[in-house]
Protein backbone atom coordinates (compact mmCIF):
# COMPACT_ATOMS: atom_id res chain seq x y z
CA UNK A 1 0.00 0.00 0.00
CA UNK A 2 1.23 3.30 -0.87
CA UNK A 3 2.27 5.89 1.75
CA UNK A 4 0.73 9.58 1.87
CA UNK A 5 3.44 11.36 0.43
CA UNK A 6 4.09 8.62 -2.49
CA UNK A 7 0.00 8.62 -3.10
CA UNK A 8 0.43 12.81 -2.81
CA UNK A 9 2.79 13.08 -5.34
CA UNK A 10 1.14 10.91 -7.98
CA UNK A 11 -1.97 12.64 -7.45
CA UNK A 12 0.23 16.26 -7.81
CA UNK A 13 1.27 14.34 -11.35
CA UNK A 14 -1.86 13.27 -12.47
CA UNK A 15 -3.74 16.65 -12.10
CA UNK A 16 -0.53 18.59 -13.58
CA UNK A 17 -1.11 16.37 -16.35
CA UNK A 18 -4.89 16.65 -16.92
CA UNK A 19 -4.33 20.93 -16.82
CA UNK A 20 -1.73 20.47 -19.45
CA UNK A 21 -3.79 18.73 -21.80
CA UNK A 22 -6.81 21.38 -20.81
CA UNK A 23 -4.59 24.27 -21.38
CA UNK A 24 -3.57 23.11 -24.32
CA UNK A 25 -6.64 21.01 -25.76
CA UNK A 26 -7.44 23.58 -28.94
CA UNK A 27 -3.61 23.65 -29.91
CA UNK A 28 -2.50 23.30 -33.45
CA UNK A 29 -0.02 20.53 -33.36
CA UNK A 30 -2.52 18.83 -30.31
CA UNK A 31 -3.08 18.35 -26.90
CA UNK A 32 -0.07 18.49 -24.53
CA UNK A 33 0.58 16.84 -21.05
CA UNK A 34 3.63 18.42 -20.12
CA UNK A 35 2.83 22.22 -19.66
CA UNK A 36 2.82 22.04 -15.99
CA UNK A 37 4.65 20.13 -13.53
CA UNK A 38 5.15 19.62 -9.76
CA UNK A 39 6.85 22.69 -8.22
CA UNK A 40 10.17 21.89 -6.36
CA UNK A 41 9.19 20.50 -2.61
CA UNK A 42 5.10 21.13 -3.43
CA UNK A 43 5.77 24.81 -3.24
CA UNK A 44 8.80 24.45 -0.24
CA UNK A 45 11.43 26.09 -2.28
CA UNK A 46 9.47 29.34 -2.68
CA UNK A 47 8.52 29.38 1.38
CA UNK A 48 12.24 28.46 2.56
CA UNK A 49 13.34 31.54 0.26
CA UNK A 50 10.86 33.65 1.34
CA UNK A 51 11.85 33.63 5.26
CA UNK A 52 14.69 35.38 4.03
CA UNK A 53 12.75 37.98 1.81
CA UNK A 54 13.63 36.46 -1.41
CA UNK A 55 10.99 35.69 -4.37
CA UNK A 56 10.77 32.42 -6.43
CA UNK A 57 9.01 33.15 -9.85
CA UNK A 58 6.97 30.00 -10.59
CA UNK A 59 7.72 27.95 -7.95
CA UNK A 60 4.20 28.85 -5.62
CA UNK A 61 1.93 26.57 -4.67
CA UNK A 62 1.89 22.57 -5.80
CA UNK A 63 1.88 23.23 -9.85
CA UNK A 64 4.73 25.26 -12.05
CA UNK A 65 4.78 25.82 -15.92
CA UNK A 66 7.69 24.08 -18.02
CA UNK A 67 6.47 25.99 -20.98
CA UNK A 68 5.87 29.69 -21.00
CA UNK A 69 2.59 28.50 -22.63
CA UNK A 70 1.38 27.86 -18.98
CA UNK A 71 2.37 31.16 -17.74
CA UNK A 72 -0.87 32.94 -17.89
CA UNK A 73 -2.83 30.01 -15.83
CA UNK A 74 -0.03 30.70 -13.03
CA UNK A 75 0.04 34.59 -13.15
CA UNK A 76 -3.84 34.28 -12.43
CA UNK A 77 -3.78 31.39 -9.82
CA UNK A 78 -2.16 29.82 -7.14
CA UNK A 79 -2.67 25.89 -7.31
CA UNK A 80 -2.90 23.37 -4.22
CA UNK A 81 -2.94 19.96 -4.49
CA UNK A 82 -3.91 17.60 -1.68
CA UNK A 83 -5.12 14.17 -1.96
CA UNK A 84 -6.42 11.53 0.98
CA UNK A 85 -7.63 13.13 4.34
CA UNK A 86 -10.60 10.53 3.99
CA UNK A 87 -11.97 11.94 7.36
CA UNK A 88 -11.99 15.68 6.56
CA UNK A 89 -14.74 16.49 3.60
CA UNK A 90 -15.61 20.38 2.32
CA UNK A 91 -18.92 19.51 4.34
CA UNK A 92 -16.65 20.39 7.46
CA UNK A 93 -17.15 23.87 6.80
CA UNK A 94 -21.05 23.71 6.18
CA UNK A 95 -21.14 22.09 9.61
CA UNK A 96 -19.01 23.46 12.30
CA UNK A 97 -20.04 24.29 15.27
CA UNK A 98 -19.17 26.97 17.37
CA UNK A 99 -16.18 27.60 19.00
CA UNK A 100 -15.07 24.24 17.44
CA UNK A 101 -11.16 23.65 16.38
CA UNK A 102 -10.56 24.71 12.65
CA UNK A 103 -11.56 22.41 10.00
CA UNK A 104 -8.53 20.65 7.64
CA UNK A 105 -10.47 22.33 4.78
CA UNK A 106 -9.94 25.71 6.65
CA UNK A 107 -6.47 25.13 6.99
CA UNK A 108 -5.62 24.42 3.32
CA UNK A 109 -7.81 27.64 2.18
CA UNK A 110 -5.50 29.64 4.47
CA UNK A 111 -2.65 28.25 3.57
CA UNK A 112 -2.90 29.05 -0.29
CA UNK A 113 -4.34 32.54 0.23
CA UNK A 114 -0.99 33.19 2.25
CA UNK A 115 0.49 31.11 -0.79
CA UNK A 116 -1.21 33.47 -3.61
CA UNK A 117 -0.28 36.65 -1.86
CA UNK A 118 3.28 35.97 -1.64
CA UNK A 119 2.78 34.94 -5.16
CA UNK A 120 1.13 37.87 -6.08
CA UNK A 121 -1.41 36.17 -8.14
CA UNK A 122 -4.82 37.75 -7.61
CA UNK A 123 -6.60 34.02 -7.26
CA UNK A 124 -6.15 30.52 -6.15
CA UNK A 125 -7.88 27.10 -6.89
CA UNK A 126 -7.60 24.35 -4.39
CA UNK A 127 -7.89 20.66 -5.59
CA UNK A 128 -8.17 17.81 -3.83
CA UNK A 129 -9.35 14.04 -3.53
CA UNK A 130 -10.13 11.87 -0.54
CA UNK A 131 -9.87 8.00 -1.63
CA UNK A 132 -12.04 6.38 -3.64
CA UNK A 133 -14.15 9.98 -4.50
CA UNK A 134 -14.08 12.20 -7.51
CA UNK A 135 -11.65 14.75 -7.59
CA UNK A 136 -13.28 18.66 -6.75
CA UNK A 137 -11.88 21.90 -6.73
CA UNK A 138 -12.54 24.88 -4.63
CA UNK A 139 -11.95 28.59 -5.53
CA UNK A 140 -13.61 31.78 -5.08
CA UNK A 141 -17.13 32.52 -6.05
CA UNK A 142 -16.33 35.83 -7.31
CA UNK A 143 -13.36 33.95 -9.85
CA UNK A 144 -15.97 31.44 -10.58
CA UNK A 145 -19.03 33.18 -11.59
CA UNK A 146 -16.03 35.63 -13.96
CA UNK A 147 -14.85 32.48 -15.57
CA UNK A 148 -18.26 30.68 -16.03
CA UNK A 149 -21.93 30.42 -14.95
CA UNK A 150 -21.90 27.23 -13.25
CA UNK A 151 -25.16 25.59 -12.77
CA UNK A 152 -27.79 23.56 -14.61
CA UNK A 153 -26.68 19.95 -14.11
CA UNK A 154 -23.17 20.47 -12.53
CA UNK A 155 -23.15 19.70 -8.42
CA UNK A 156 -21.99 22.36 -6.70
CA UNK A 157 -21.64 23.86 -3.13
CA UNK A 158 -21.35 27.63 -2.59
CA UNK A 159 -20.83 28.84 0.95
CA UNK A 160 -19.10 31.85 3.19
CA UNK A 161 -15.89 30.85 5.27
CA UNK A 162 -14.14 32.69 7.69
CA UNK A 163 -10.39 32.96 7.29
CA UNK A 164 -8.80 34.63 9.90
CA UNK A 165 -10.95 37.93 11.42
CA UNK A 166 -14.57 37.58 10.97
CA UNK A 167 -14.14 40.94 8.30
CA UNK A 168 -12.18 38.30 6.28
CA UNK A 169 -15.70 36.17 5.37
CA UNK A 170 -15.05 34.55 1.85
CA UNK A 171 -17.56 33.08 -0.85
CA UNK A 172 -16.43 29.91 -1.86
CA UNK A 173 -18.04 27.34 -4.48
CA UNK A 174 -17.20 23.35 -4.85
CA UNK A 175 -17.03 22.16 -8.29
CA UNK A 176 -16.04 18.22 -9.42
CA UNK A 177 -12.78 19.46 -11.08
CA UNK A 178 -13.97 17.44 -14.50
CA UNK A 179 -16.81 19.42 -14.89
CA UNK A 180 -14.71 22.94 -14.07
CA UNK A 181 -12.41 21.66 -17.23
CA UNK A 182 -15.41 21.25 -19.03
CA UNK A 183 -17.48 24.13 -18.59
CA UNK A 184 -14.07 26.45 -18.49
CA UNK A 185 -12.54 27.25 -21.67
CA UNK A 186 -8.22 28.64 -21.57
CA UNK A 187 -9.89 31.61 -23.04
CA UNK A 188 -11.72 32.39 -19.98
CA UNK A 189 -8.62 32.27 -17.83
CA UNK A 190 -6.50 34.09 -20.39
CA UNK A 191 -8.84 37.33 -20.82
CA UNK A 192 -8.65 37.24 -16.98
CA UNK A 193 -5.04 37.99 -17.64
CA UNK A 194 -3.64 40.62 -14.94
CA UNK A 195 -2.18 43.45 -16.94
Amino acid sequence: MANKASKGSAFEREVCKRLSLWWTQDEDDGSRDDVFWRTSNSGGRATTRGKSGKKTKNQYGDVGATDLMGQPLLDLVTIEIKRGYNSSTIADLLDKPLGAAKQRYEEWIEKIIKTSEEAKTPYWLLITRRDRRETIIVLLDDFGRKLCNFGGTIPMLRFDILVGKPEHRRSVIAVPLIDFLDQVEPYDVERLKVS
